[in-house]
């Protein structure tokens, strides 16, 4: 059974902006430590993908969120995916501006 896009629609966008606001946090740590928040290492790329696929995770626990989307269909592969997505599809966008961006 798919889920519901508007449910997914609403999940991805909630953990794309906590995405978001943890970069900003992480860049202002990149400049601190003398170093382009635009043009990261693959590993600090994908620590930061983790991190925020952990802080999203959190967040579902926290609003006690895991058993409704149960409930509505979504599985573990379909709640991986919602939670990894935004933050890697972020990260890319940000890794091709500091590619291009010379």
């Amino acid at each position: 059974m798919l889920p519901n896009r508007t449910l997914v629609a609403t999940y991805v966008t909630r953990h794309f902006r906590l995405w978001a606001l943890l970069r900003v946090g992480l860049s202002g740590l990149f400049l601190l430590a003398g170093t382009d928040p635009l043009r990261v290492s693959p590993l600090t790329l994908g620590a930061t993908v983790v991190f925020a696929a952990v802080v999203s995770l959190v967040e579902l626990r926290r609003r006690r969120e895991r058993d409704l989307l149960g409930n509505l269909g979504v599985g573990a592969v379909a709640l991986a995916a919602m939670v990894m997505v935004p933050p890697l599809t972020g990260e890319l966008l940000l890794r091709a501006v500091g590619t291009f961006r010379g």
